[in-house]
């Protein structure tokens, strides 16, 4: 190659090389400024972020401020309409339209009288309270109320409440039963009878309480046998549930007492059965 040929060759190389750079230049600074077009545009995203935001908390400030306003609405509202603490029955009008009412006053409205449920107040000789704590341990104790004059069944409730303390002047305590009165046949202020359910006994033996006698041993009964002659029988007993005494051992069901006459028998001793005066029921003697 001649050095003309090289020399033309040096300088093609060296324009060839600097167009390139040139272009190279060109391109990058074009990507430069795409590069800052696109910061400028993130920047105005965040800007309008920044500005929903903005309005999302000034919406969210005026959701409250209008929930704010209908509270107070409503609280304003309630001053007008006066609400009973309890569903019950109502007596009559006490003020009508146009009577001036005042708050706390010394005259109400209105008496309500609950319902559903009702209690019961009643009061037990002290003598029974320990057996009402004896078998309340158990669970609750069951209680029937009837009205007077009333053919239906009782009223079954259950027993919620014992008093403090016994009364000095009656020598009672005060009890307490909650009925849920579904059929209201249990009225407010209304007299009933009460009957307290301590326990149940199925298939008890029980005999007339002038039957059982104490002696030396215990207490006993003087047992009719087949033959007609009296045996004295020691017995243990249960509960006394008006004129009836439960034997928890020492008789079989079907057996007969003397319930007149025990101190006249000894052992052996023939025994006359006659009918009891005014009754159905077969004494002895």
């Amino acid at each position: 190659m001649s050095p003309q040929n090289q020399i033309f060759l040096s300088d093609f190389c060296k324009r060839s090389i600097k167009e390139q750079a040139q272009q190279y230049q060109t391109t990058a600074e074009a990507q430069q400024a795409t590069v800052k077009a696109d910061q400028g545009g993130v920047a105005n995203a965040q800007a309008a972020v920044a500005a929903a935001q903005a309005d999302v908390q000034n919406a969210k400030a005026a959701v409250a401020s209008d929930e704010a306003a209908i509270d107070n609405a409503k609280v304003q509202l309630s001053y007008s309409s006066i609400y009973a603490p309890i569903a019950g029955r109502t007596g009559s009008l006490k003020l009508t339209q146009g009577n001036l009412v005042k708050a706390n006053a010394d005259d109400s409205l209105i008496t309500i009288s609950q319902i559903r449920p009702i209690y019961v107040n009643f009061s037990i000789p002290q003598r029974l309270l320990p057996d009402i704590k004896k078998y309340s341990a158990n669970g609750k104790l069951e209680v029937d109320a009837l009205p007077p004059k009333d053919a239906g069944h009782p009223v079954r409730g259950e027993l919620t409440f014992v008093d403090s303390g016994v009364n000095t002047q009656t020598g009672t305590i005060q009890l307490k039963g909650t009925f849920a009165n579904a059929d209201e046949r249990l009225f407010p202020g209304q007299f009933v009878n009460v009957v307290l359910k301590l326990s149940e006994e199925p298939n008890a033996i029980t005999v007339p309480s002038q039957a059982v006698q104490s002696g030396q041993q215990g207490q006993f009964v003087c047992v009719v046998k087949p033959d007609k002659t009296a045996e004295m029988r020691p017995i243990t007993v249960g509960d006394t549930v008006k004129n009836e005494t439960v034997i928890k051992q020492g008789l079989k069901s079907g057996e007969q007492v003397v319930t007149d006459g025990q101190f006249n028998l000894v052992a052996g001793a023939i025994v006359q059965v006659k009918p009891e005066v005014g009754s159905k029921r077969q004494g002895a003697q």
